[in-house]
């Protein structure tokens, strides 16, 4: 049985960057506190969503939210930087500076914030563009790429700079709080960048109860 409130539209497009675009353009028109960007890789625990949006409530919706604790912010040198960690409803909550592009945000953070997810369809890395919001792991990127220096490296720190330099005044006048639940409440499917404290039985419903050191 099909809800009477679900509205399904056809995107006639096969690309990330397109479909993505569409999906701004929707949700960031919606009569909502909350809204959902999703991509088609991910599990999420029961309650997921509830629990995510009752901590975003008490911070009255500002900034952004993701299900996913990645392992990425343990084990990544691109993620060394000091987090702020508060502790809500029985979970802990910490700032993060990147995530994917599945996040949570309210309609008018969706509208300011435009400006900087646009370049995505213009080939920049999501890490890059979630850096110019939360200003938070600049050194690490600079120092990763010294560190591990490589053609992969190299691109993602002149897209980083080509980006900030072309919003400049809005990076400046930017500073969002991205938030991801410890232990976190769902996986991106990439074995790359699997969480540590959500495991998949065979249901693929529960999530485990470790929890990864936090730094």
């Amino acid at each position: 049985v099909i809800d009477k409130k679900l509205e399904i539209i056809d995107i006639n497009c096969f690309s990330g960057p397109k479909s993505f675009e569409s999906q701004y353009d929707y949700l960031s028109r919606a009569q909502a506190k909350l809204v959902a960007f999703l991509e088609d890789d991910y599990l999420f625990a029961d309650g997921a969503l509830e629990k995510l949006f009752k901590f975003a409530e008490s911070r009255n919706f500002k900034g952004f939210y993701s299900f996913f604790n990645s392992s990425d912010y343990y084990e990544n040198p691109l993620h060394n930087y000091k987090s702020e960690i508060v502790f809500f409803n029985g979970c802990h909550w910490r700032t993060v500076a990147s995530t994917t592009l599945t996040f949570l945000c309210s309609p008018s953070t969706a509208r300011k914030s435009r400006r900087f997810f646009r370049t995505y369809s213009l080939g920049n890395f999501d890490h890059c563009i979630w850096l110019m919001q939360t200003r938070l792991g600049w050194s690490a990127l600079v120092a990763g790429t010294v560190q591990s220096f490589n053609s992969n490296s190299l691109k993602r720190l002149l897209k980083f700079v080509v980006g900030a330099l072309v919003l400049f005044p809005w990076v400046l006048r930017t500073r969002e709080k991205l938030w991801v639940p410890v232990p976190g409440l769902g996986t991106h499917l990439d074995s790359n960048g699997f969480a540590l404290d959500f495991s998949v039985d065979e249901s693929c419903s529960q999530p485990s109860a470790r929890t990864p050191h936090m730094p």
